[in-house]
């Protein structure tokens, strides 16, 4: 963390970077654990696509056409095959 903020603090007339790097390493230590990350993927996988408790949509631009709904298949895996020349 510090040497990315001095990396970036060499660009200012006043060096003020190393006081924060110092800052977010300290509260990282205190409040960012194994424990605590685990609970928190935990809380956001329980909401599943859920956004203020209904099913989201997914939002984004909707597409025209979708031929990996056709196929069963995920859209990653439509592109990864098709990449592939498997489609």
């Amino acid at each position: 963390m510090l040497a990315r903020c001095e990396a970036i603090n060499m660009g200012y007339d006043t060096p003020m970077l190393k006081s924060i790097a110092k800052s977010i390493a300290k509260w990282t230590m205190r409040h960012f654990t194994p424990a605590k990350f685990s609970e928190s993927q935990a809380r956001k996988g329980v909401k599943g696509g859920r956004v203020g408790g209904k099913m989201s949509n997914g939002g984004g631009r909707p597409s025209l056409n979708e031929p990996w709904g056709e196929l069963g298949i995920s859209r990653a895996t439509y592109f990864r095959k098709k990449k592939a020349g498997l489609i």
